[in-house]
């Protein structure tokens, strides 16, 4: 077996040489010793996962310059939503060499507010929630006596909690059935 460069280079070597390695695409370092993230150990993959440009060669650090849309050392991974439409377009992802591939979904009035792991849904939490085909419209927030019909095909509106009632003209879910809530018709 050819150790010269770790058998992954060319040595400038004889009387006209100075001693330095060329090395093969995918690997790095003085001696070509250092394998890319993504190649395997047959060298039957691609450096970089194929989605990225490693830092190869004898002067390389091997460290990967992941495309957008991918993350991880290897670039292995890719964003959710796909590669070119990162976090549905509805985010942005932390995408990569040292990213974690999360999306971290708009919030804005001119971008809507969009939750979930790849930013498909409108944002619902506790104490706020959107609806809407953009997820522009904030929800009535009911008076915090019922839960509204929030989400992509919601339309605000409440389902007021048992022994409440009230339309947008009285604040949703405002006002308590006789006998009260706890003890409703």
């Amino acid at each position: 077996a050819n150790s010269t460069c770790s058998g992954h280079g060319t040595c400038f070597d004889g009387a006209a040489g100075n001693g330095t390695c060329q090395c093969q695409a995918g690997y790095w370092g003085p001696g070509c010793a250092g394998r890319c993230p993504g190649i395997s150990s047959s060298g039957a993959t691609a450096a970089c996962s194929g989605h990225g440009t490693c830092d190869d060669g004898a002067s390389g650090s091997g460290v990967c310059t992941c495309q957008d849309g991918y993350f991880s050392a290897d670039c292995g991974g890719e964003c959710p939503g796909g590669a070119s439409s990162q976090c549905t377009n509805n985010g942005v992802c932390d995408d990569g060499s040292a990213g974690s591939g999360a999306c971290t979904c708009y919030r804005t009035t001119a971008n809507g507010y969009w939750g979930g792991i790849d930013c498909t849904s409108c944002l619902v939490n506790s104490s706020i929630a959107y609806y809407g085909k953009n997820c522009k419209q904030r929800a009535n927030d009911c008076n915090g006596r019922g839960v509204a019909n929030a989400g992509l095909l919601g339309d605000g509106n409440c389902q007021c909690d048992p022994g409440t009632w009230g339309s947008n003209a009285n604040g949703q879910c405002g006002s308590d059935c006789p006998g009260g809530q706890a003890n409703p018709c």
